[in-house]
């Protein structure tokens, strides 16, 4: 698979399986690889002495582990996987338990170090998100997780819903994939659809984004979302940039063979040049079309003594070979 597409379906589900469903099926409409979604145990992610409100907030916003279940075959029966962000530890062993390919650490948890620590041991590929982190806690994660380095992708990320383009900071993704030397991609939390492009050309391997039915809707995500028809086409753009970057190597293409022999250049007498006679900068020139001698052996001609003779404009044969 080439750039992975992550429809971040999050809490956009309003706590309903059928629109969580709706949701899933309109990830897979628009082309995304994967659909996530969060759970969590409210008194065990916030503390209910320290932020009650916020406690009882998440708690009118999660799916149950039962739902998450009936969401995963759902994702299974339909060709679409299936990635869930735990908010506690116990949310990562229920993950666990039920044998999900994949973990996905959200940036709130960077530095939950025991979380880490059961994610780096689990085996199973991680993706890890950054906002609110410097290139130090970054850094300070990594480490943690350093026995799973084979198995890490981490999304540069700002955690601002909706995020201003000019906060996007897509060089970052530079930064860190020199830095830490594993893959990198962008949780984009922007309500653009053409930055994610951006992200894929300057070397994201994945592209987060939240998918809504609704981007006016209530709710904490909404408004940093897409909705699906725009999602279908961030992920069409994504896949263009995707097709044009190549593959890195700079050669020229079979193709362009033709293009060669039209447009292309040879060596040619730029007036008549007699058995005997040398090559010199008066009489050698150089011309289209490009089925003569290339010009990468002018420098080689001059001075040397022309054995054949040609009339002026003609093609200086045979042709050789040179760099292209």
């Amino acid at each position: 698979m080439g750039i992975e597409v992550i429809a971040e379906i999050g809490i956009n589900h309003n706590r309903s399986v059928d629109q969580a469903r709706v949701l899933i099926d309109a990830a897979i409409m628009a082309g995304a690889d994967t659909a996530k979604f969060q759970c969590c145990i409210p008194e065990l992610e916030t503390s209910m002495r320290a932020a009650p409100e916020h406690a009882r907030f998440i708690r009118d916003l999660m799916l149950g582990f039962n739902d998450l279940l009936v969401l995963k075959r759902h994702c299974e029966d339909h060709g679409i996987r299936f990635l869930v962000t735990p908010g506690d530890t116990e949310s990562l062993k229920f993950l666990l338990s039920i044998e999900v390919a994949r973990l996905k650490i959200s940036s709130d948890n960077l530095p939950h170090v025991p979380m880490l620590r059961t994610a780096a041991a689990s085996g199973k590929p991680l993706i890890v998100s950054t906002g609110m982190a410097s290139m130090a806690g970054v850094g300070a994660a990594f480490t943690v997780l350093h026995e799973a380095r084979d198995r890490l992708t981490f999304l540069h990320c700002t955690s601002l819903y909706p995020c201003p383009e000019e906060k996007a900071n897509l060089r970052a993704i530079i930064t860190m994939r020199d830095l830490l030397k594993v893959p990198i991609g962008w949780s984009d939390h922007t309500q653009s659809t053409t930055l994610a492009g951006a992200a894929v050309a300057l070397g994201a391997v994945v592209i987060e984004k939240h998918i809504t039915l609704d981007r006016n809707a209530p709710g904490p995500d909404n408004a940093a979302s897409l909705e699906p028809d725009q999602l279908r086409s961030m992920v069409d753009f994504i896949r263009s940039v995707e097709t044009g970057l190549g593959d890195g190597i700079k050669q020229p293409f079979s193709d362009e063979d033709v293009a060669r022999q039209i447009v292309g250049k040879s060596l040619v007498a730029t007036r008549e040049i007699n058995p005997g006679d040398r090559f010199t900068a008066d009489n050698l020139g150089v011309m289209r079309p490009g089925t003569g001698r290339t010009p990468w052996d002018y420098d080689a001609l001059l001075g040397t003594v022309c054995i054949e003779g040609y009339s002026e404009g003609e093609l200086i044969l045979p042709l050789s070979e040179g760099p292209l």
